[in-house]
């Protein structure tokens, strides 16, 4: 299934491509790379540390309008994106609503080490400044909508919180627990290399902030506002189709 929703959202980038070929100011641009990966929670109990976020996929970027040595146009992409997060919850459900004369003990503590896994297509507003000797520069700013293929979470949990019975363990992330869909702001950019006439070196920083719940909520249970966002260093390489 998830292997097939690749195929279909590459599919529909391929199909951007073809009508568009025969533009002038047109390239195509592979990329990929690691960085850093961070989250916010509504949660007062919940904090995290920074973790690995890799991923890698296709720009196009289409350049409408001329201005000198500066084009401006627009940027469509189809990328994998693989996030993890380290967490830590203190006093882990002390906030659940309990039926009357049940109560959840202070000082239980879970550490969660999380992995999802995303498409995400980009869209943005794309300038590009000429500069000297083969060199120039490219800025993107737009959205991102992200689709949710899947993932796990690994959490282990204090003495005191596996005296009142929680287990250490590994747990699936899906579609009951994580939204389908993620939305927020993107942002790349970074310097280019001509290598010849139509292959250009494009090394960049690409930021992605998320502004959705990521979560699917449970009241009384973890009624939160999760959002993720994540700043990786890319390695592309643009071609020029015209």
């Amino acid at each position: 299934m998830r292997k097939g929703i690749l195929a279909v959202l590459f599919a529909s980038l391929s199909v951007f491509v073809i009508p568009l070929a025969a533009a002038p100011g047109l390239s195509i641009e592979a990329r990929g790379g690691a960085g850093i990966t961070l989250g916010t929670s509504s949660d007062p109990n919940s904090t995290g540390s920074a973790d690995l976020a890799a991923g890698g996929g296709l720009v196009l970027d289409y350049y409408a309008f001329s201005f000198g040595s500066f084009s401006l146009g627009l940027s469509v992409g189809a990328e994998y994106a693989m996030l993890n997060f380290h967490g830590v919850t203190s006093n882990y459900l002390a906030s659940l609503v309990v039926p009357p004369g049940v109560t959840i003990p202070p000082g239980i503590t879970q550490t969660s080490d999380t992995t999802y896994n995303y498409i995400l297509i980009p869209v943005a507003i794309v300038g590009h400044f000429q500069l000297p000797a083969g060199t120039g520069l490219t800025l993107r700013a737009g959205g991102f909508a992200g689709y949710f293929l899947g993932g796990q979470s690994k959490e282990s949990y204090n003495s005191l919180g596996q005296l009142y019975g929680f287990t250490n363990g590994t747990s699936t992330l899906d579609t009951g627990n994580t939204a389908q869909w993620e939305y927020g702001l993107h942002l790349s950019g970074g310097p280019d290399f001509k290598l010849g006439s139509r292959f250009t070196f494009s090394p960049s920083l690409e930021f992605n902030m998320g502004l959705s719940n990521a979560i699917v909520p449970v009241p009384l249970y973890n009624p939160w506002n999760v959002t993720f966002w994540s700043l990786v260093c890319n390695v592309g390489f643009k071609y020029d189709l015209l």
